[in-house]
This record gives structure tokens, sequence and C-alpha cells, in this order.
């Protein structure tokens, strides 16, 4: 990332380009509510000379969205004075650095002869045309704030985001690098945060249009597709991954914190695995005393929501076919009471954790250790060599590594306890979250025999995922129960016991989906 805004050649960041300019945009953007506006007031940041003014940006794409699949956006803002038409895309791993094409045009639509200058051309070189998707209204009240040698624009917006009839309100801070080091943004935004309460937004105003526009209001967000390029170095990869991790976390999390659910919550774990999974995987590039402590908070999350993921699992896996087939059965109507009880309660333990500050703190250190951090920061020769290394060649060892854990921890498996079970089960999670991250890297030949493999692995995580809800339904409906009512005790015993009768089927799977896959030559050789 660089934080200077020195002139370029035409093919670099800050290129003139006909008639508009070409300049790489790093910036931050943090969610705020009412309480965080008013703590915001009394910091020094704020008490700059404002410029106000009101904003209408009106975002196109073709019928079929291709911009936005691509990462591209394209948009025509209006000033009160003026139309701006802005195409951004991404070129780097990071998340906080894009390129950004501006120009003046004479009115609301697209002004289409400098999109060869830009990834649209080649997005549209089918004669497709661009229409509104949806469009953004806000207030902007913009600052410019000076600390030493470092300048930074920010942007208090607030307004509303629209899509056809749907809306939703738009609060937001945006922090832009104008002159200095990344670290000076992140050193802003902890000062901010300081003083009244913000958490890093990974959704622009033009995505949140988009998922309106899709009517997905705040659903939950599955992982998206990780993008490496065949001239990635490890350490570009490392950033991807885990930064499309994070952003995996931050948009479950919020829709959690919105509408509490069984989605959002899962989603938001799958998010910690995967972090949790790059952290095991590119640890040979990693150093620094920050690792650790990432590593204990990503743990320290998970185990927040832990409890309602199990509950979640209970109730729709075990007791609600056990209560279908006892309907009118007083105990278990009495047992899926309290289930549902002690659920609302791990719902808000997760919701307080998701809401907490610990959480947005070290959402922001991970990101700036991640862009950043002391891992990249003079590593000694070998360190600094395995971080410049292909990415390919990066990920057919780390593969590699990732299957020798798991032959040696998978013989045996139908004589293995819950522990040793528990533990293959982690393994394999790994190595499939591997085979998602580097996936798209391996094409023909190799890329038929991964998409295979990587149904092999998901049936062998199915299975084990069954074996251990089937071990820890006993432990889930005791621990709500308790001991205090006998009744409740054996109807819970009934509950659980009936899912013991589905593990010599889950076995069998497990130990057939295990066989297949210790077969199959891997497809990074």
């Amino acid at each position: 990332m660089d934080g200077t805004s020195q002139a370029a050649t035409p093919d670099e960041p800050g290129a003139e380009a006909a008639g508009g300019t070409l300049t790489p945009e790093i910036e931050l953007k943090l969610e705020l509510d009412a309480a965080a506006l008013e703590g915001l007031r009394g910091h020094a940041a704020m008490a700059a000379p404002p410029e106000i003014s009101e904003l209408t940006s009106v975002y196109f794409d073709t019928a079929d969205h291709r911009l936005h699949e691509a990462g591209v956006s394209l948009r025509v803002r209006h000033d009160g004075v003026g139309f701006v038409q802005t195409i951004k895309w991404r070129r780097s791993s990071g998340l906080f650095e894009r390129e950004e094409l501006e120009i003046e045009v004479a009115g609301e639509q697209p002004d289409p002869s400098v999109f060869e200058r830009t990834p649209v051309a080649a997005l549209l070189d089918d004669g497709a045309q661009v229409g509104e998707v949806c469009a953004t209204r806000v207030r902007r009240v913009t600052r410019l704030w000076r600390d030493g040698e470092n300048l930074i624009e920010i942007s208090l917006d607030e307004g509303e985001v629209a899509a056809g009839e749907a809306r939703e309100p738009i609060a937001e801070l945006e922090l832009e690098l104008k002159a200095g080091p990344p670290e000076a943004l992140f050193a802003l935004a902890r000062s901010l945060g300081q003083a009244a309460p913000l958490r890093l937004a990974f959704e622009s105003k033009g995505e949140r249009g988009y998922r309106l526009a899709a009517g997905d209001g705040r659903a939950a967000r599955k992982a998206e597709p990780v993008e490496l390029g065949e001239g990635d170095a490890a350490a570009d990869a490392w950033r991807a991954i885990a930064l499309n991790a994070l952003r995996q976390i931050s948009l479950n999390a919020h829709a959690f914190r919105t509408r509490p659910g069984v989605s959002a919550l899962h989603q938001t774990r799958v998010g910690l695995r995967r972090l949790r999974a790059a952290f095991s995987l590119f640890r040979p590039i990693l150093q620094g005393e920050t690792l650790d402590r990432m590593k204990a908070e990503a743990r320290w999350a998970a185990g927040e929501l832990a409890e309602g993921r199990d509950l979640d699992v209970f109730l729709a896996e075990t007791y609600q076919p056990a209560a279908e087939r006892a309907a009118g059965d007083p105990a278990i109507t009495a047992l899926g009471a309290r289930l549902l009880a002690a659920r609302d309660a791990a719902y808000a333990r997760a919701g307080e954790a998701l809401a907490s500050r610990r959480l947005a703190d070290w959402m922001l250190d991970l990101t700036e250790w991640i862009e950043v951090g002391d891992w990249a920061k003079s590593p000694a020769p070998k360190l600094a060599a395995m971080q410049a290394l292909a990415v390919r060649a990066f990920a057919d060892q780390a593969l590699e590594r990732r299957a020798r854990f798991l032959r040696k921890g998978g013989d045996g498996l139908g004589r293995l306890d819950h522990a040793r079970r528990h533990a293959l089960r982690v393994k394999v999670k790994k190595l499939r979250y591997a085979f998602d991250f580097f996936g798209g890297l391996y094409r023909g030949d190799a890329g038929k025999a991964r998409r295979k493999q990587t149904a092999m692995i998901r049936g062998l995580q199915d299975g084990l995922g069954d074996l251990n809800d089937e071990a820890v339904a006993a432990e889930v409906a005791r621990a709500v129960v308790g001991t205090d009512d006998p009744g409740l005790l054996f109807a819970a015993g009934r509950v659980a016991g009936r899912r013991e009768q589905l593990t010599a089927d889950a076995l069998s799977r497990t130990e057939r989906a295990w066989r297949a896959l210790r077969a199959a030559r891997p497809f990074w050789r």
C-alpha cells in the first residue's frame, strides 16, 4: 500500500487518463449509530472547519450485474452543482486499496468514452448496456485532519440507500489517506473509537444497494470466492484470504446484531473457522508476537458463539424430530420450552460479544496487522523468500502438509474415541478450507480432480459432523436441563438417545468417504 500522491506512469496509480484522473484510493469505512455521532463531536479531529454537501449517487450495471460480480463499481454522483462519474476496482490483495478513475460528465448517465482505461471495457465487450441498479442520497460533512506529515480526509455520511421500493439508512465515517503511511489511518480510527463506538465496515454503499436490489435485506452471507492471481506471492494470498474471512465475519456479525438468527450465527462462526484455518495454513510466512494474540481473540469470539450454535443444531436435528414423533407429550413440550429459553440466553451472549468493544478493537487491530503488521516488516531472508514464493508453489506445499496431518489422524477411524475423532474433524475442516482458498489456482485436469476431491472431503466432513452431533447431543441436553427436574431429565435422555441409533450409519458413511479420499491421487501433485 502506498500512501503518497506522487505522479505515475500511465499504467500506474496516479496516471492521467482521457479526461479523468486515475488514482489509488486508500480508505477505511466505519459504521456508527446515534450514540457514536454524539460522542464524536468532542474529538479533536472533528473540530476542523467542515465542508457540507448533499450527494446523490446512482450505480449502474448490466442486467446480470457483471460489473459487481467482477468487483467493479460504476457510479455517477451529483453534488448539486455538477456530475462526476467514478469507476472503482481493486488491483491488489488489500481490502482498503482500490483503483479509482474520476471524470466530469454532462449529466446523470455514464460516459463510456473512458471505459477502455478500466476493466469495464472488457466486461462490456459483447455490447451489453448498463442501467441503474440503486442510488444513495447522503448529507456529507467533510473535514481534513493533519497530524504531522499525515493528512486524512474525514467524511461523515448520513442518509439512505435505495433500490426500487427498498430503503436502508446510512450512517458511516470514511477516512481517506491523502498523505502519510497506512498506519496513520488505523491510528486515527483507533483514536475516534475511544470517543465513540465504531466498527469497521466491510460493505460499501454500492454493495448495500445491490443487496437491496436482490432482495437480500440483512440475510446471512456465505463465504465469497477468494480470487488469487497467478502472479501473486504467498504474502498477497495471505492478505486476500484473511481479509476475505474477516469480511464474512463482519457482514454476518452485523446481520446477527440486526436480526439474530440461525444462519447469521452459523456463518459468523464459519468465517471465524476460515480465519483460524488461514492462520494455520500461512504460519510458515508469519512472524512476530502479534499472531498468538490474534489467534487467541479469534478463539474467544468463536467460544462466545458456540453454545448458541450447539443449541440450534440440537433443536433442529435432535429435538424437533423427537417432538414430532411424540406430539402432545407434556414432558417433551416442556423440554422444548427449556431449550428455547436456553437458546435465547445463548443468543444474548453471542449478541453481546458481537456488539462488544473487544470484538471491534480486535477486528481493527487484525486488519491493520494483515495489511501492514509486524509479520511483513524486515523479515529474515529465509522468511522473506517464503513470503515472496509464488502462490501456486506455496499452495502445493501447504496442501501437502495439511494432507499429511490428516493421514496421520484418520487411520482406524472406527476405533477413535470422541476426542480423537473431534481432532480429526478439525484437520478435515482445515484441509477443506485450503481446498476452497487455493482452488482457483488449479485448472484443467487438476481442477477436475480438485472438484471431485472437494466432494469427497465434504462427505467426510459431513459424516464426522454427524458423529460429533450425536456424541454431544446428550451433553447439550443435560447442560440445559440440569438435575433439578427428573421428568425433564428423562425426556432429555429419550430425545438424545434417538441420535445414538444413527451412529452406525454415520460411521459407515464416514469410513467410505475416508477410504475414497485416501485412494485419490492428490490434485496438487
